[in-house]
Protein backbone atom coordinates (compact mmCIF):
# COMPACT_ATOMS: atom_id res chain seq x y z
CA UNK A 1 0.00 0.00 0.00
CA UNK A 2 1.00 3.61 -0.49
CA UNK A 3 2.31 4.88 2.86
CA UNK A 4 0.69 8.04 4.23
CA UNK A 5 3.04 8.44 7.17
CA UNK A 6 6.56 9.78 7.07
CA UNK A 7 9.29 7.78 8.79
CA UNK A 8 12.76 8.85 9.82
CA UNK A 9 15.23 8.54 6.99
CA UNK A 10 17.68 5.72 7.53
CA UNK A 11 20.61 5.72 5.19
CA UNK A 12 24.27 6.35 4.71
CA UNK A 13 25.64 9.76 3.88
CA UNK A 14 26.82 10.23 0.32
CA UNK A 15 30.51 9.44 0.14
CA UNK A 16 32.87 12.32 -0.55
CA UNK A 17 34.16 10.72 -3.75
CA UNK A 18 30.58 10.56 -5.05
CA UNK A 19 30.11 14.26 -4.36
CA UNK A 20 33.39 15.03 -6.13
CA UNK A 21 32.33 12.94 -9.14
CA UNK A 22 29.01 14.80 -9.35
CA UNK A 23 30.72 18.19 -9.14
CA UNK A 24 33.15 17.18 -11.89
CA UNK A 25 30.14 16.45 -14.08
CA UNK A 26 28.62 19.83 -13.17
CA UNK A 27 31.84 21.58 -14.22
CA UNK A 28 31.84 19.74 -17.56
CA UNK A 29 28.26 20.80 -18.25
CA UNK A 30 29.13 24.40 -17.41
CA UNK A 31 32.14 24.32 -19.75
CA UNK A 32 29.99 22.80 -22.50
CA UNK A 33 27.47 25.67 -22.35
CA UNK A 34 30.12 28.38 -22.09
CA UNK A 35 31.95 26.99 -25.12
CA UNK A 36 28.82 26.48 -27.22
CA UNK A 37 27.22 29.84 -26.31
CA UNK A 38 30.12 32.25 -25.68
CA UNK A 39 27.77 35.19 -26.32
CA UNK A 40 25.68 34.34 -23.24
CA UNK A 41 26.53 35.33 -19.68
CA UNK A 42 26.14 32.28 -17.48
CA UNK A 43 24.71 33.14 -14.05
CA UNK A 44 24.97 29.68 -12.56
CA UNK A 45 24.37 25.94 -12.90
CA UNK A 46 22.37 23.59 -10.66
CA UNK A 47 21.86 19.83 -10.53
CA UNK A 48 18.27 18.69 -10.99
CA UNK A 49 17.06 15.14 -10.40
CA UNK A 50 17.98 12.04 -8.41
CA UNK A 51 21.10 13.51 -6.77
CA UNK A 52 18.83 16.03 -5.04
CA UNK A 53 16.57 13.29 -3.66
CA UNK A 54 19.25 10.97 -2.31
CA UNK A 55 18.22 8.45 -4.98
CA UNK A 56 21.23 8.48 -7.28
CA UNK A 57 22.58 5.02 -8.12
CA UNK A 58 25.97 4.12 -9.54
CA UNK A 59 26.00 0.33 -9.70
CA UNK A 60 26.76 -2.31 -12.32
CA UNK A 61 23.04 -2.73 -13.00
CA UNK A 62 21.97 0.91 -12.93
CA UNK A 63 23.73 4.24 -13.33
CA UNK A 64 21.82 7.45 -12.72
CA UNK A 65 22.11 10.28 -15.21
CA UNK A 66 23.43 13.69 -14.25
CA UNK A 67 20.99 16.40 -15.31
CA UNK A 68 21.62 20.11 -14.85
CA UNK A 69 19.93 23.48 -15.29
CA UNK A 70 22.05 26.39 -16.51
CA UNK A 71 20.72 29.94 -15.96
CA UNK A 72 21.86 32.50 -18.50
CA UNK A 73 21.38 36.20 -19.04
CA UNK A 74 19.67 36.22 -22.41
CA UNK A 75 20.37 38.48 -25.36
CA UNK A 76 18.86 38.74 -28.83
CA UNK A 77 20.43 35.45 -29.85
CA UNK A 78 18.68 33.60 -27.03
CA UNK A 79 15.22 35.10 -26.36
CA UNK A 80 14.02 35.16 -22.77
CA UNK A 81 11.08 32.83 -23.47
CA UNK A 82 13.31 30.03 -24.73
CA UNK A 83 14.23 26.92 -22.80
CA UNK A 84 16.77 24.77 -24.61
CA UNK A 85 17.40 21.16 -23.65
CA UNK A 86 20.27 19.15 -25.09
CA UNK A 87 21.27 15.53 -24.88
CA UNK A 88 24.94 15.05 -24.07
CA UNK A 89 27.13 11.99 -23.62
CA UNK A 90 25.78 9.13 -21.49
CA UNK A 91 22.20 10.46 -21.87
CA UNK A 92 22.90 13.28 -19.42
CA UNK A 93 20.87 16.42 -20.02
CA UNK A 94 21.58 20.12 -19.85
CA UNK A 95 18.65 22.51 -19.71
CA UNK A 96 19.38 26.16 -20.49
CA UNK A 97 16.97 28.64 -18.95
CA UNK A 98 17.05 32.35 -19.69
CA UNK A 99 16.79 34.28 -16.44
CA UNK A 100 13.28 35.59 -17.20
CA UNK A 101 12.03 32.07 -17.91
CA UNK A 102 13.62 30.83 -14.68
CA UNK A 103 12.08 33.67 -12.68
CA UNK A 104 8.62 32.91 -14.06
CA UNK A 105 8.91 29.26 -13.06
CA UNK A 106 9.88 30.26 -9.54
CA UNK A 107 7.07 32.81 -9.35
CA UNK A 108 4.54 30.12 -10.19
CA UNK A 109 6.04 27.65 -7.68
CA UNK A 110 6.78 25.11 -10.38
CA UNK A 111 7.84 22.07 -8.35
CA UNK A 112 10.50 20.73 -10.71
CA UNK A 113 12.45 24.00 -10.85
CA UNK A 114 12.18 25.32 -7.29
CA UNK A 115 14.14 22.24 -6.16
CA UNK A 116 17.34 23.57 -7.73
CA UNK A 117 17.56 26.27 -5.06
CA UNK A 118 18.06 23.50 -2.50
CA UNK A 119 20.65 21.37 -4.31
CA UNK A 120 24.08 20.76 -2.78
CA UNK A 121 25.54 20.61 -6.29
CA UNK A 122 25.82 23.99 -7.98
CA UNK A 123 28.22 26.65 -9.24
CA UNK A 124 27.11 30.26 -8.77
CA UNK A 125 28.64 32.96 -10.97
CA UNK A 126 26.28 35.86 -10.25
CA UNK A 127 25.15 37.06 -6.82
CA UNK A 128 21.55 37.49 -7.99
CA UNK A 129 21.21 33.73 -7.75
CA UNK A 130 22.55 33.79 -4.19
CA UNK A 131 19.68 36.11 -3.29
CA UNK A 132 17.26 33.47 -4.51
CA UNK A 133 19.09 30.69 -2.66
CA UNK A 134 19.05 32.64 0.60
CA UNK A 135 15.29 33.02 0.22
CA UNK A 136 14.66 29.48 -1.02
CA UNK A 137 12.42 28.51 1.90
CA UNK A 138 10.18 31.52 1.44
CA UNK A 139 10.02 30.99 -2.31
CA UNK A 140 9.07 27.33 -1.90
CA UNK A 141 6.30 28.22 0.57
CA UNK A 142 4.87 31.19 -1.36
CA UNK A 143 1.87 29.24 -2.65
CA UNK A 144 2.14 25.65 -1.46
CA UNK A 145 -1.55 24.95 -2.04
CA UNK A 146 -1.19 25.53 -5.78
CA UNK A 147 2.04 23.54 -5.87
CA UNK A 148 0.49 20.54 -4.13
CA UNK A 149 -2.64 20.62 -6.29
CA UNK A 150 -0.57 20.91 -9.48
CA UNK A 151 1.63 17.96 -8.50
CA UNK A 152 -1.24 15.69 -7.50
CA UNK A 153 -3.28 16.50 -10.61
CA UNK A 154 -0.15 15.66 -12.64
CA UNK A 155 0.24 12.39 -10.72
CA UNK A 156 -3.34 11.34 -11.58
CA UNK A 157 -2.72 12.09 -15.26
CA UNK A 158 0.55 10.13 -15.19
CA UNK A 159 -1.17 7.14 -13.57
CA UNK A 160 -3.87 7.17 -16.26
CA UNK A 161 -1.27 7.28 -19.02
CA UNK A 162 0.85 4.38 -17.73
CA UNK A 163 0.95 1.36 -20.00
CA UNK A 164 2.51 -2.02 -19.30
CA UNK A 165 3.62 -2.05 -22.94
CA UNK A 166 5.66 1.11 -22.38
CA UNK A 167 9.37 0.26 -22.33
CA UNK A 168 9.87 3.20 -19.94
CA UNK A 169 7.16 2.17 -17.49
CA UNK A 170 9.62 1.77 -14.61
CA UNK A 171 10.94 5.30 -15.09
CA UNK A 172 7.43 6.75 -15.44
CA UNK A 173 6.14 4.93 -12.34
CA UNK A 174 9.24 6.00 -10.41
CA UNK A 175 8.62 9.66 -11.31
CA UNK A 176 4.92 9.31 -10.49
CA UNK A 177 5.42 7.81 -7.04
CA UNK A 178 8.23 10.20 -6.15
CA UNK A 179 6.02 13.19 -6.99
CA UNK A 180 3.14 11.75 -4.97
CA UNK A 181 5.39 11.20 -1.93
CA UNK A 182 6.77 14.74 -2.26
CA UNK A 183 3.31 16.35 -2.40
CA UNK A 184 2.03 14.18 0.45
CA UNK A 185 4.93 15.10 2.71
CA UNK A 186 4.50 18.81 1.93
CA UNK A 187 0.83 18.52 2.85
CA UNK A 188 1.68 16.95 6.20
CA UNK A 189 4.04 19.80 7.04
CA UNK A 190 7.45 18.44 6.06
CA UNK A 191 9.72 21.36 5.03
CA UNK A 192 10.43 21.54 1.30
CA UNK A 193 14.13 20.63 1.63
CA UNK A 194 13.32 17.53 3.69
CA UNK A 195 10.36 16.57 1.50
CA UNK A 196 12.73 16.32 -1.47
CA UNK A 197 14.32 13.32 0.28
CA UNK A 198 11.89 10.39 0.59
CA UNK A 199 11.96 8.50 3.88
CA UNK A 200 13.69 5.14 4.05
CA UNK A 201 10.57 3.09 3.26
CA UNK A 202 9.56 5.15 0.23
CA UNK A 203 13.19 5.39 -0.92
CA UNK A 204 13.41 1.58 -0.91
CA UNK A 205 10.24 1.35 -3.02
CA UNK A 206 11.60 3.93 -5.45
CA UNK A 207 14.92 2.13 -5.82
CA UNK A 208 13.09 -1.16 -6.43
CA UNK A 209 11.03 0.50 -9.17
CA UNK A 210 14.07 2.15 -10.72
CA UNK A 211 16.04 -1.12 -10.86
CA UNK A 212 13.10 -3.21 -12.11
CA UNK A 213 12.76 -5.28 -8.92
CA UNK A 214 9.54 -3.81 -7.55
CA UNK A 215 7.02 -6.51 -8.47
CA UNK A 216 9.38 -9.30 -7.49
CA UNK A 217 10.24 -7.79 -4.09
CA UNK A 218 6.80 -6.43 -3.18
CA UNK A 219 4.56 -9.07 -4.81
CA UNK A 220 2.36 -6.49 -6.54
CA UNK A 221 2.08 -5.57 -10.19
CA UNK A 222 3.18 -2.18 -11.46
CA UNK A 223 -0.33 -1.56 -12.78
CA UNK A 224 -1.92 -2.32 -9.39
CA UNK A 225 0.56 -0.07 -7.63
CA UNK A 226 -0.21 2.73 -10.09
CA UNK A 227 -3.90 2.33 -9.26
CA UNK A 228 -3.10 2.67 -5.54
CA UNK A 229 -1.01 5.78 -6.16
CA UNK A 230 -3.86 7.32 -8.18
CA UNK A 231 -6.43 6.55 -5.47
CA UNK A 232 -4.18 8.05 -2.78
CA UNK A 233 -3.53 11.14 -4.91
CA UNK A 234 -7.26 11.69 -5.52
CA UNK A 235 -7.96 11.31 -1.80
CA UNK A 236 -5.25 13.84 -0.94
CA UNK A 237 -6.57 16.24 -3.59
CA UNK A 238 -9.96 16.16 -1.88
CA UNK A 239 -8.36 16.87 1.51
CA UNK A 240 -6.45 19.85 0.14
CA UNK A 241 -9.52 21.24 -1.63
CA UNK A 242 -11.51 20.98 1.61
CA UNK A 243 -8.85 22.99 3.48
CA UNK A 244 -7.87 25.38 0.70
CA UNK A 245 -8.85 28.38 2.86
CA UNK A 246 -6.25 27.35 5.43
CA UNK A 247 -3.42 28.05 2.99
CA UNK A 248 -1.84 31.47 2.74
CA UNK A 249 -0.17 33.06 -0.28
CA UNK A 250 2.98 35.12 0.15
CA UNK A 251 2.25 37.73 -2.53
CA UNK A 252 5.44 39.65 -1.76
CA UNK A 253 7.55 36.76 -3.05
Amino acid sequence: TVMLLRYTMIGEQMEEFEKEEIMEGVKKHLEYVEQKYPQLKVLGIFVIGSQNYGLSLQTDEYRSNLDTVVIVQADDSFPSYMNTEMDTDNKNRIQIHAQDYFANWLAYNTWNITQVLFTDFKIIKDDRLNILIRNANRLSEANQCKMQLDILEHVVIMCDSLSLDDSYINKRLYDTFRLYVFARDLYYGVPYRDALHPDSIDAKILIDIKTGKFSEVNDISLQKFAEEIKASAINLLKQIEEHVDDFTIDTFV
